[in-house]
């Protein structure tokens, strides 16, 4: 005979306390189909698979429980059922019915610790963070307890009290010396506050007290990645998925530090795992795309871009922007992929600002780069800096990125006025070092690319702030007021595709420093590995920006012209095999391909002389490579498409007056590639005319360029002070 189910209820709270929590959910299981009206079974019984880890069923009971609990007359519940009621509707994430609940259980017994502290969770949980300590605060009044004093910490932090998180984490400590939530909360506040001595500390503090932390090593792993211990992070992130193999941002992690290592077979093992937990990982999806661009590896290239296309149409899946410049050169898809990005950041940016008084007697103008040392974007801008109009403006470099103690970081550090080395502080830190010293100007160099740290400028700390040369296209944020562009890389008919108001430079958009080298001594072919009579194409753009369609193009120009070769950078170890397949694939001897080791720049400069034909990529063009080439006297062959990183290659051309190489579509790209080929006194005529107008020619005209930048920063600011919003405007040296 079965038992009464008051007794089966019994039993199963025994048992629950016992730790058998198998027979102490047949128990619940066996009441709740006795008596199919009763709640508690169902509470318990979701307590139990919860305990478990199955969660689906847990949830099954817990909403069960809830409906026969909504059923009663709130008058008619105890104590328990409120707060028996508001655990269920937590675990449910229904916060609003939980709320209610657990205050309606604080109605019935104001002093009870433990309700306080469940009613805080939710209300943490659901983002109401004041109202969350102040039920923190009331559960430690009635009793001092170092996991509620942990709770309050972490919701201090997220309102970014940061003195007060401190001090709540010390008196968990000093309850509980071993409290390895408190070690991780005082971890996670010195990073944010850029501590990262004493957040490695507190972290392995936290894993000392318990070794099985997950979370604990991903967040350790991120403050060593900070302070560019890359081989201990890779380590730390491989413990933390030794423990949770299925941990999604350790996995993510692991992918980008592997990565940045050079590893680029481990790295595309790591976000395949992330996919094959979690198909539509936004980060994972744009990195795998952009990792095998890197290597050349093409199968599966199509799908796998045309997934990421299709996640920004739909708007399912938040796609990064950089990716996406190589993969289509529509703006529109481009402007939605960057404002679905920023919205998925969650990160709330402080509204544009009223008019302000000029407070200086020169404009303050702040850089903000990732890359303020050997890098292709000082390359261009390093003159820029230098030359700026001392009599009128001060200039401050705010730099995130490495110091990587090269002669182009030295150059970098004395160009400025004031170069500011931000690397170690956290993002409110640097963003309050921009407001101390009163930037008015605030221009970002660096975009959705690599190392970006966009969300300093989140928080306004610049009246005015814009974005210039270090990524081609929108932005997609509404805090950077401007971009500054040309005629070509934006036409007017495209400015709708764009968040930010646009500053067109007259003629060219890029800055160029005049003042790079070539090395004197000059390699002849032997040296390079190229034959000596033969046609040399070449392309030494980044690997990623290659596509099968252009490289086809190129295969098809080296069938077509006897004894041809294609010169291309080394880029990583696995391209040379790859593209090496694809031209046997396409019919071409795979030893007409030569691979060019990196050099330093003036060596590479110097070996432009050995090619007789730049051929360029679509829809990324080349840029700071088109013009290294050009300022070496090397025709540049391009394709010009819709976006702005598709038309750079453009603007240089017709910046240096050779718009005759600009083509629009594949099949006229490939015409006139072999008929400059087969015409080698056009091509020398093109030579003669780059090396004539090297003086002169617009694009590498420095003062023209820095003057109409200035300019506009002027009529910028002359802007904000009138109170007016930014607005489109053409600008004339």
């Amino acid at each position: 005979m079965a038992p009464p189910p008051l007794n089966l209820l019994a039993q199963a709270v025994r048992l629950f306390g016992m730790g058998q929590l198998e027979p102490a959910a047949q128990a619940c299981t066996t009441m709740a189909r006795l008596q199919p009206n009763s709640a508690d079974p169902l509470y318990l019984l979701g307590v139990i698979r919860d305990r478990q880890g199955r969660a689906s069923e847990a949830v099954a009971s817990f909403t069960r429980f809830v409906t026969l609990k909504r059923a009663v007359n709130p008058r008619r519940r105890s104590f328990e059922d409120h707060r028996n009621l508001g655990i269920a509707l937590a675990r449910l994430q229904q916060h609003d019915g939980a709320v209610e609940s657990f205050r309606a259980a604080l109605a019935l017994r104001p002093d009870d610790a433990d309700v306080h502290r469940s009613l805080g969770i939710v209300l943490a949980t659901a983002g109401r963070f004041e109202a969350a300590v102040a039920s923190f605060e009331k559960a430690l009044a009635v009793r001092a307890d170092a996991q509620v004093y942990s709770l309050l910490g972490d919701t201090q932090r997220q309102l970014r009290r940061y003195d007060a998180a401190i001090a709540s984490f010390r008196k968990a400590l000093a309850l509980d010396p071993v409290a390895a939530d408190a070690h991780t909360g005082l971890g996670i506040v010195h990073t944010e506050t850029g501590n990262p001595k004493d957040a490695i500390a507190s972290f392995q503090a936290a894993l000392a007290a318990n070794p099985k932390d997950a979370n604990t090593y991903f967040n350790l792993a991120v403050t060593l990645k900070n302070v560019g211990r890359h081989q201990a992070a890779i380590a730390s992130l491989r413990n933390a998925i030794a423990i949770n193999p299925n941990h999604i941002q350790a996995l993510n992690s692991l992918g980008i530090s592997l990565k940045q290592a050079g590893q680029y077979d481990a790295a595309l093992a790591s976000y395949e795992t992330v996919l094959a937990n979690d198909d539509d990982h936004a980060k994972a999806l744009s990195m795998q795309a952009l990792l095998k661009r890197q290597t050349c590896d093409w199968g599966g290239i199509e799908a796998l871009e045309s997934r990421l296309i299709d996640g920004v149409q739909s708007g399912r899946v938040p796609i990064a922007p950089f990716p996406m410049l190589s993969i289509t050169d529509d703006p529109a898809v481009q402007l939605r992929c960057a404002r679905q990005y920023w919205r998925s950041m969650a990160i709330v940016a402080a509204p544009r600002g009223s008019g302000a008084l000029l407070r200086h007697s020169k404009l303050r103008i702040g850089y903000l780069s990732a890359e303020l040392r050997a890098h292709p974007i000082p390359c261009l801008v390093a003159q820029l800096f230098e030359e700026h109009d001392r009599s009128r403006f001060e200039i401050f470099a705010f730099s995130y990125g490495d110091d990587d103690g090269t002669p182009m970081r030295r150059r970098l550090e004395n160009s400025f006025d004031t170069f500011f080395d931000v690397r170690r502080l956290s993002d409110d830190a640097i963003a309050r070092l921009i407001r101390e010293q009163e930037i008015d100007i605030m221009i970002d160099l660096t975009g959705h690319t690599s190392g970006s740290r966009l969300e300093i400028l989140a928080s306004r700390p610049a009246p005015v702030q814009l974005h210039y040369i270090g990524y081609p296209g929108t932005l997609g944020v509404e805090f950077i007021d401007y971009l500054i562009v040309d005629p070509i890389v934006v036409p007017p008919d495209e400015r709708q595709h764009y968040s930010e108001a646009l500053v067109y430079l007259s003629q060219c958009y890029q800055a160029n420093d005049r003042k790079r080298a070539a090395s004197e001594a000059r390699p002849d072919r032997a040296e390079a590995g190229l034959p000596a009579d033969a046609f040399v194409f070449c392309c030494f753009n980044q690997t990623y920006k290659i596509t099968p369609d252009f490289f086809g193009a190129w295969m098809r120009l080296l069938a077509a012209v006897p004894g041809s070769v294609l010169w291309l950078l080394a880029d990583n170890r696995w391209v040379e095999d790859n593209l090496r397949r694809e031209a046997a694939a396409r019919g071409v001897a795979p030893d007409r391909l030569v691979f060019a080791p990196r050099q330093s720049v003036p060596d590479h400069l110097a070996r432009h002389a050995l090619a007789d034909l730049f051929l360029d990529t679509f829809p990324y063009n080349a840029h700071t490579t088109a013009s290294d080439a050009l300022w070496m006297g090397l025709p540049v062959l391009t394709c010009s498409g819709r976006s702005f990183a598709s038309r750079v290659a453009a603007s240089l051309l017709h910046a240096v007056g050779l718009p005759e190489l600009i083509t629009h579509d594949l099949a006229e790209y490939d015409r006139l590639a072999l008929a400059l080929a087969r015409e080698p006194v056009r091509l020398a005529a093109m030579r003669h005319h780059l090396e004539a107008v090297r003086a002169t020619a617009p694009l590498f005209d420095i003062d023209r360029t820095r003057r109409e930048i200035e300019t506009a920063y002027r009529l910028i600011w002359e802007l904000h002070q009138r109170g007016e919003a930014p607005r489109t405007m053409t600008i004339e040296a």
